[in-house]
This record gives C-alpha cells, sequence and structure tokens, in this order.
C-alpha cells in the first residue's frame, strides 16, 4: 500500500473518530479547579488537551479512539513492521535492589486473580488481571508452572478490575470487569464487562453492562453458584485523565456508580443499588460476596458507607441494609474488605476496614450472620467482634493498621472455603519495622496469616531461606489453594508470588534484632510460623507500566531507561543482553548526559532525584534532591524532568 493511500486512511480513521467523541455535546466540567488564586493546574491543562474539544475524556472519546484504532489496523496492515517486546520475558531484579538481598522477577501492578473451578493437585489453571495489562493464563500454579500467556483477543480495555470464573463450569466461562478500581492516577476507567466461553482464547463484550459500567471500574464480579445465568457485579470511580483523577469527579455521560444484577446471563441487568451521592466514590461498590449457606443473601462493601447485605429470608425483604459500618463514614475513601465462610450451619464474615475508632485499619469478625442486620449493626456495629487493638504487645496489635493508611488503594482478606479459622490479610507494607524508627519487630507484614479466627498473625512477608524471598509492597489480590489453604498466589504492584504452603519457626531470629520485652514477645510470636519458600511467578509478564522511557544519545538503539510504577527505573544495554531494574521505588522520569552516558539521573514520585556517575550501577545512585524537595512547592506524584540535551 502506498504511503498517500495510508494518509488519507489515517485522516478519515481520525475523522471517525472525532465525529464521534463530538457526538457527545461537551459540558462544562466542574472538576477543572484552579489554584486558590485562580491559575489552572499543570495537569488539569494537560487534561484538556488531551480530552480536547471536550473538557474531560469521555467514554464516546474512548469508543471513537478504538474504531479509529481499529480502522488504522486494516489500512496500515500490509506496510506496518510489527511491534517487537524491548524487555524480555522474565524482568530480573538485581539482589542489590531488594530489601532483603535475594534476587527476584517483577511484572507491574496485579488487580486480581482467580482459579479455576475445581482446582487441583491434578489440573488447576490460573488467571491474573492487570491494572494495564489485560487477562493472562498460567497453568499449573501450584505445580511446575510454565509462562504466563495472554489471553485477551477482543478485551478493547486493558484495565482489569475483577475476574470471576463460572463456578458451575470446567473453566471456560470467565467474566472480566475492565476498569481498575483502586483509585490511583493510573487506575484507567474501563468499558463495561467482558466475557469469554472458550477459557480465555477470545472475549465479548456484554453491551447490557455498558450503560452501567463504561467510564467507570467494575471491581467485583460474582456468578450463583447455582445458576450460571444469574450474575453480579459493582463499579466505582474510574480516572479519565488527570483533571477527573486529581479532584475525584465522575466525568459526563457515566452512571452512578452501584450494584447490579442480571439473571438471563448478561442480555439484561438491573439496579440493585445506585450511589446518590454527589462524590463519585461514595458507594462505590468494591466486593460482592454471597452468603455459602444461602446464595440468595448478598453481601457488598461499598465505599464510605460499610458492608451492605440483602437477604429476605433474614430481613423479610430484599432491600439492602447496613450491617457494618465503616469506622469515619464521612470519608468517602474508607474501602473495605470481605470474606465469607461456612461455621457449622451458619456464617462467619470477616471485615477489614480502612478505619478503626482511631483512624488506622483494622479487622472485625462475626460468628453467626445469619441473623437480622440489627443484631449485627443497629448504629454501633454491636454484632462484630474487635480483632484489632492498637495496644503494643496485645495478640490485636499484629493486624492493627496493616494497610498503613492506603487502605483505600491495597487492602484485602481471604478466608479459604472449609478452613473458616484460617484468615489471610494484605495491604501495605510497614516499612518502619524493616529500615526506619521502629523497632524491627517483623518482616514489614505486608501479609499475614491467622489459623485460630483472627487472633494471632503471623508474618507471611518473607520466606525462610537466606537471604530470604520477600514480597513486595502494596498487595491487591490473594488466590488460595482449595487442597492447600497454606498454599497462595499472593498478587501485588510488583506482580505475582507463590507460597508453597509449608511453614517455619523462625522466632530465633529475633533475638539478634535488638528488641524491647515486648516488641521481642511479639516478634517471636509473629515470625513462629513463616513461608518456608516464596517463589516469584511473573515469568512471561511483560506488564511493568513504564512512566517514561529515556534514550542514550550516544546509542539510541541499544541503551535506554525507564521508570515504572512502583518497580523502580529499569536500565537496559541490548548489546550485552542486559536489562534490570537499577533502583527501586516508583520510577518517573529518567535522562542521559548528553556527554556522557555514564553520568544518569532518576527520579522516584514527587521531587526526588537520584544521580549516578557510574551507568546504572544500583550502588552509584546518589540523592541530589534537598534543594527542591524543601523548596515548600507543589508537585506532582510523578514530576517533569529531563536531561537537558546540549549541555
Amino acid at each position: 500500500m502506498r504511503r498517500t493511500q495510508i494518509v488519507a486512511g489515517i485522516a478519515a480513521a481520525l475523522v471517525t473518530a472525532y465525529t464521534a467523541a463530538a457526538a457527545t455535546p461537551s459540558i462544562p466540567h466542574e472538576a477543572l479547579q484552579g489554584n486558590d488564586d485562580g491559575v489552572l493546574k499543570p495537569d488539569v491543562y494537560r487534561a484538556i488537551d488531551k480530552a480536547y474539544p471536550n473538557n474531560t475524556v469521555e467514554p464516546a472519546q474512548v469508543r471513537g479512539s478504538i474504531n479509529a484504532w481499529r480502522a488504522l489496523g486494516s489500512i496500515v496492515a500490509d506496510d506496518a513492521q510489527p511491534w517487537k517486546l524491548a524487555t524480555p520475558a522474565v524482568n530480573t531484579v538485581d539482589p542489590v535492589t531488594t530489601y532483603t538481598g535475594r534476587g527476584t522477577t517483577a511484572s507491574g501492578r496485579v488487580t486480581a486473580l482467580a482459579l479455576s473451578p475445581n482446582c487441583s493437585t491434578a489440573h488447576c489453571v490460573a488467571f491474573l488481571g492487570a491494572a494495564g495489562g489485560g487477562v493472562w493464563r498460567l497453568d499449573d500454579p501450584f505445580g511446575s508452572p510454565g509462562s504466563w500467556k495472554p489471553v485477551q483477543s477482543g478485551l478493547d480495555s486493558k484495565a482489569i478490575g475483577s475476574i470471576a470464573l463460572d463456578p458451575n463450569g470446567r473453566g471456560d466461562v470467565i467474566y472480566a470487569g475492565t476498569g481498575e478500581p483502586n483509585q490511583s492516577g493510573d487506575s484507567e476507567a474501563g468499558l463495561g464487562l467482558y466475557r469469554s466461553a472458550d477459557g480465555g482464547k477470545s472475549w465479548n463484550l456484554l453491551p447490557a453492562s455498558v450503560p452501567f459500567s463504561e467510564g467507570l471500574a467494575i471491581a467485583s464480579v460474582v456468578v450463583d453458584p447455582r445458576d450460571s445465568n444469574h450474575i453480579y457485579f459493582g463499579t466505582t470511580l474510574g480516572v479519565h485523565g488527570s483533571a477527573a483523577a486529581a479532584s475525584g469527579k465522575r466525568p459526563p455521560h457515566t452512571a452512578p456508580v452501584g450494584l447490579f444484577e442480571s439473571r438471563d446471563g448478561g442480555a439484561t441487568f438491573n439496579r440493585l443499588l445506585v450511589s446518590q451521592s454527589s462524590d463519585p466514590v461514595f458507594g462505590g461498590i468494591v466486593q460482592i460476596a454471597l452468603d455459602p449457606t444461602d446464595p440468595d443473601t448478598v453481601y457488598a462493601s461499598a465505599f464510605g458507607i460499610g458492608v451492605l447485605r440483602s437477604s429476605k429470608k433474614l430481613d423479610g425483604d430484599t432491600s439492602f441494609r447496613t450491617v457494618f459500618a465503616t469506622g469515619q463514614p464521612a470519608d468517602a475513601y474508607n474501602r473495605l474488605a470481605i470474606a465469607l465462610n461456612k461455621l457449622g450451619k451458619t456464617t462467619r464474615v470477616y471485615v477489614a476496614d480502612s478505619v478503626d475508632a482511631t483512624s488506622s485499619s483494622a479487622l472485625y469478625r462475626v460468628d453467626d450472620a445469619r441473623v437480622p442486620a440489627s443484631t449485627l449493626n443497629a448504629g454501633n456495629n454491636e454484632g462484630w467482634i474487635s480483632l484489632s487493638s492498637a495496644t503494643n504487645g496485645d495478640p490485636g496489635f499484629a493486624s492493627y493498621g496493616f494497610c498503613e493508611g492506603q487502605c483505600w488503594y491495597d487492602i484485602f482478606v481471604a478466608s479459604p472455603p472449609g478452613q473458616p479459622d484460617t484468615v489471610w490479610i494484605g495491604g501495605s507494607m510497614n516499612y518502619d519495622e524493616i529500615f526506619g524508627q521502629q523497632p524491627k519487630r517483623s518482616n514489614g507484614r505486608a501479609v499475614m496469616r491467622s489459623t485460630d479466627a483472627g487472633v494471632h498473625f503471623t508474618d507471611m512477608t518473607n520466606d525462610s531461606r537466606n537471604p530470604s524471598l520477600g514480597m513486595h509492597p502494596d498487595q491487591h489480590a490473594i488466590a488460595i489453594a482449595p487442597f492447600n489453604p497454606g498454599k497462595a498466589l499472593v498478587g501485588s504492584d510488583g506482580g505475582v508470588v507463590r507460597l508453597d504452603g509449608k511453614f517455619v519457626d523462625a522466632s530465633a531470629t529475633c533475638a539478634g534484632r535488638g528488641l524491647g520485652a515486648t516488641d521481642l514477645a511479639e516478634c517471636q510470636s509473629w515470625l513462629s510460623s513463616i513461608p518456608n519458600r516464596i517463589d516469584p511467578l511473573n515469568t512471561g509478564l511483560t506488564t511493568l507500566q513504564f512512566q517514561s522511557v529515556s534514550l542514550n544519545p550516544h546509542d539510541p538503539r541499544n541503551s535506554w531507561q525507564g521508570g515504572t510504577q512502583d518497580n523502580g527505573t529499569w536500565s537496559s544495554n541490548a548489546r550485552l543482553g542486559k536489562w534490570f531494574e537499577s533502583v527501586g521505588g516508583d520510577g518517573g522520569q529518567s535522562g542521559f548526559d548528553s556527554a556522557n552516558p555514564s553520568v544518569r539521573f532518576h527520579s522516584y514520585y514527587g521531587p526526588q532525584i537520584d544521580i549516578n556517575f557510574n551507568g546504572a550501577d544500583p550502588l552509584g545512585w546518589t540523592w541530589i534532591s534537598d534543594p527542591i524537595a524543601g523548596s515548600g512547592e507543589a508537585s506532582q506524584f510523578y514530576i517533569p524532568a529531563i536531561a537537558d540535551p546540549v549541555v
């Protein structure tokens, strides 16, 4: 195909995209707020540029861009050179870069994990949703897994918020909710609910889901274990460019967040709950769970509200009532996680809340949830047992503050079926107990496990080897093997790890940490049963979220750097076959000195910049940011910075 034909085709495709976008009226967007002096913020200017002619990236513009991309694909297919993966199938993290001193591998932020129905030692398949990388499949995840394979043909959005497999089938029918619900600046909005009937090989959008979910994030999908046609999904706010994200506003032409139900396999959906709040985050449905004793009883956790329940059998009608109220309901970003399990003839429920009376994350439990809603919450969560304590030395201190004030972003609680006394919690990492000013009484408490119904916990963060393999901070998802409640896949900002199901008493290592009596006792308790072995499971999972790329001006084809979300700045020398994480943390911008490429810089989040006079040597980075960090000026999460192209 000739260049003139390609150009003409591109022009036609862009007109199609513009027409699709312009068909939606441009509505002044109240999210475009300025500084106190009335001057628009830089991120707002950029959002306006990207959203032109509107003030925010709206669903119609997204549809237009998808249609244009498809049109371009058919136009340039004959002439186009195929894209090639510039990074390897295994992204290596040098031991020097990890906090434990053992090398590992990494991939991008994991948002969802699910196992095939009837997963067993003989046959099991894992499915993974990535923040920006679509859906992936791994065979034999608890045995001898090979490489993750992308299964996303037909998925127009690669921002995945949830994955659910039909529990009534063999693993062929899968649902993927698009749009990431984690409320970060790059938690992109989605396009609706997708369904695969062939194990993920191909996907189709369920059109009936679009009016309720386009431009939002589908945080949870559940299929009735008695009826494959009975489906629920819940929505939360999605990100539409910097302006919408920075001010937390829902763009025009998107539906209110809520809970939706289909009884005909997704052909139609009905509203069960719709938020009436002017705050678009408040009331977003984060998680849905069906009572294992009575699947007609439906639980839903909602941002800023708590846990809602509909049960005609227990409450006389199908209205949703608050059975657990979040500790500070005035904060729309209070997020909760729930786990249900059979306990004899009744149901046990665990709730992880963003805040308690002391404004820190905490865990709660009820042992008989098969009672009227008023028994569980008549205004003060009367029916619940508080399992967390702010008092250092109490058993409940282990689960106190487990997501470190960022539960809106990273939180989970899980209890494997048939094991109601086993409960796992995950959130942020307690950095201060590793590097900071607090006593080193734990291994970081990124993930904790209890086998006595949440009374005592042990730290799952590091394994028993020396040096140990440590989990990445910021936990989002867990999938526990149904045949062994100690085996689990855990998904975080750094990808996936697997626990082998064996546990070791490492309490003797506490003696050399210089702890006082109370902290020593806690350390010995928390490390009395740590994972025998944690293994990274990131082979093939090429989902690192690059924020920027910089090229060596002296060797741009072979040498480059790239900052990634919470996985540091990576460096490459293709000629030498090297690709590795040169420095950890959040990776923003980077650059090479124009005269000497051995002189480089990179940034973390905020105005935090390092320089290196020894290329990408992980030990060569030096902090240079005091003047910027101490200036008092506001900054973005990833600041703009470039290397001077001449000097």
